[in-house]
């Protein structure tokens, strides 16, 4: 039937959608028309056609017809009594993947539905995977719909498929993907997870299949959200656990950037709250790891802020600051800070604050001076400068790196301007001016030596000149835009002007023309002698059609001609009538050119 209609395939699909939506709701909802055949075949057209995995397309463009409520309703309750649960699965798969409709599902029961086909069907993996995939399908976008689902027993329904299905990365993939959706923003759903031994059981997973990539992201993806609560002292134990198999994921998955930043984001959490868990890292040389992974992937933006950050947490440590100065990690750091400067302004805050808790170190200090890092942080200064947060932690590097006295020469060279220019800027942000003035005092004035006064008087002169000059260099820039902006202006008005002026010597080229035309009209030309028998007043009438004014067959004439014969009729002089119309009419026409030529001025002038 389809195939006779002539049809491009987009339409044959939405046709065909309709059609079949609306065949298995009549099922249920006409007795007459029930064939138990014709509902299979449309059943396993409709879940073939509109699979994810197939390649039509027309699935997210005909969902209105899958989300009527009816069709909803059947799916869930009529299909559910009739066909297997694979079968069912599948179908409220297809509906879970529409946009809008989680509220519905979950207002008519589709998670006891899908729990109790779960477990009626527990040993098909097909049939598990399917719920998993209905789950992080609900848990996707909708916040209140992830804490509903946290709040019944999908959590623990799905760590038990964990648990079964450990030999099954289709599934488990399916059921990491939900966890990692429950878990997302969610520390109600973060809490059951870690109370049902979720965590360890994805562990199990990424240590038994380290192979499968697609299963150890999806793994990661869920730890790096679920490793955002665990950060008390009773879970230590899990901490090293998971740290420990995180960096051996690390090192079995290098070329992976996905995973590499995953891995490094898992680390990052589980740091911020223990100290011992940072000792017991820098013990193990996971910076070295860390390092290693920003040097192979330096492109990839998330590898590197998520690198920066871990290194950022250990340089809290004051055994770690010493530890890292003798590592190539200052290289590491400036030349991602020279690679991303133009493109994110995040990651080159994190390098900065990660410079600064590392300058506490009189070591790393004179690496500072030694390498010549002061220009590359004046850049990324410069190159924000709008920025207010990143010139705060970049004032606070300066004035750590300042502690050390050749640092101080190249602090003055290259971003005393800057300082002063942040100042100036940022004058309504306490944090920036405080530290714009300490850094001016401590240039001046140093930490352990005392200038004399003339010197601090130099200083001060220095400064102020550099104050004036960027506000000179700011009344030039607005004066130098007023200017191009009237230079334009003008430019704009002389063109108008000059097509103005062409318009008005169009204009009075035409008016000469018609004045030499009208001249010509004007001029009387010899009389046209008359063939015999022919009147001088038929002779008028057919040149200018003038006897309506003398010989109208109205009531009004006749009395003017019963009149005139009373007195002696007088004979009109014909020629005199002739010319005296003519130049009546000539005279209109030029009044009538003169009107137009006013219309048309006016409207120039308009213009």
């Amino acid at each position: 039937y389809w195939t006779r209609k002539e049809m491009d395939p987009d339409e044959l699909e939405a046709c065909s959608c309709e059609f079949l939506v609306q065949l298995i709701t009549d099922f249920f909802h006409n007795p007459s028309k029930q064939d138990p055949d014709q509902l299979d075949d449309c059943v396993d057209w409709f879940l073939f056609a509109y699979s994810p995995e197939t390649s039509y397309s027309s699935f997210k463009a005909n969902e209105e017809y899958i989300k009527n409520e009816a069709f909803v309703d059947v799916v869930l309750t009529k299909l559910k009594d009739l066909y297997q649960p694979e079968i069912f699965l599948e179908a409220v798969n297809l509906l879970s993947a529409i946009e809008g409709i989680e509220v519905t599902l979950c207002e008519k029961a589709v998670v006891k539905h899908v729990i109790m086909m779960i477990a009626k069907d527990n040993t098909n993996p097909r049939s598990q995977a399917l719920g998993c995939k209905i789950f992080s399908n609900l848990s996707q976008k909708n916040p209140q719909i992830r804490n509903f689902l946290a709040s019944t027993q999908v959590i623990p329904k799905l760590v038990e498929i964990l648990k079964s299905f450990s030999n099954s990365p289709q599934v488990l993939v399916s059921c990491c993907m939900a966890l990692s959706n429950l878990s997302y923003h969610s520390p109600l759903g973060r809490t059951k997870i870690l109370t049902h031994k979720g965590a360890e059981h994805i562990l199990t997973a990424l240590a038994t299949h380290k192979g499968n990539s697609k299963l150890v992201l999806e793994a990661l993806k869920a730890l790096r959200n679920i490793s955002r609560s665990i950060l008390g002292e009773d879970t230590e134990v899990l901490q090293h656990t998971i740290s420990k198999e995180i960096v051996q994921v690390m090192k079995h998955n290098e070329p992976i950037s996905d995973i590499q930043a995953n891995c490094i984001w898992v680390l990052v959490n589980l740091m911020s709250g223990v100290t011992d868990l940072k000792v017991h890292l820098m013990n193990t040389r996971v910076h070295d790891t860390i390092l290693s992974t920003m040097e192979e992937h330096f492109i990839n933006k998330d590898v590197q802020l998520a690198a920066v950050t871990a290194l950022g947490l250990l340089a809290k440590l004051e055994s770690a600051r010493e530890e890292l100065a003798q590592t190539r990690c200052l290289g590491v750091l400036i030349e991602s800070m020279d690679t991303h400067r133009e493109t994110d302004s995040t990651l080159q805050k994190h390098i900065l604050k990660t410079l600064f808790r590392l300058g506490y170190s009189p070591q790393f200090r004179r690496m500072i001076a030694q390498s010549k890092v002061i220009p590359h942080i004046a850049l990324t200064m410069k190159e924000y400068p709008n920025d207010a947060q990143l010139q705060k932690v970049a004032l606070l590097a300066l004035l750590q790196f300042v502690k050390d006295s050749n640092n101080k020469e190249l602090v003055k060279v290259h971003a005393m301007p800057l300082i002063v220019h942040a100042e100036s800027r940022h004058i309504a942000v306490k944090a920036v001016t405080d530290l714009t003035k300490r850094a001016t005092r401590t240039l001046i004035l140093g930490e352990d030596e005392k200038l004399s006064e003339s010197e601090v008087s130099l200083m001060r002169q220095e400064i102020a000149q550099l104050k004036a000059q960027l506000k000179a260099q700011a009344i030039s820039e607005t004066r130098k835009q007023t200017v191009e902006e009237l230079v334009h202006q003008l430019e704009e008005s002389r063109e108008s002007i000059k097509a103005t002026n062409h318009q008005l010597m169009e204009q009075n080229m035409t008016i000469e023309r018609l004045r030499l035309e009208l001249s010509k009209v004007s001029a009387e030309s010899p009389a046209p002698s008359l063939a015999p028998g022919v009147k001088k007043y038929d002779a008028i009438r057919l040149r200018g059609n003038l006897t309506s004014l003398f010989f109208a067959e109205d009531e009004e004439s006749t009395e003017n001609k019963s009149k005139s014969n009373e007195v002696g009729m007088k004979i009109p002089d014909f020629d005199k009538i002739e010319k005296e119309t003519t130049k009546e009419k000539v005279k209109e026409k030029k009044e009538e050119k003169v009107k137009e030529e006013k219309k048309e001025d006016k409207k120039e002038d308009k213009k």
